[in-house]
């Protein structure tokens, strides 16, 4: 788990906010989902049943 502004560490450069909002950034390896913006798709792309 990696949190701050854009550019602050090497794994956050090129992830920024989407359309104003905060975003998280699922990685499985080294291959990254794209971002998602709400704690319902969050826990979707990391898989946890609800």
């Amino acid at each position: 788990v990696v949190g701050g502004a854009a550019g602050s560490s090497a794994l956050l450069v090129g992830r920024d906010r989407v359309a104003g909002a905060d975003a998280a950034y699922v990685c499985r390896g080294r291959v990254c989902d794209l971002p998602v913006t709400s704690a319902a798709e969050l826990a979707t792309a990391l898989g946890v049943p609800g």
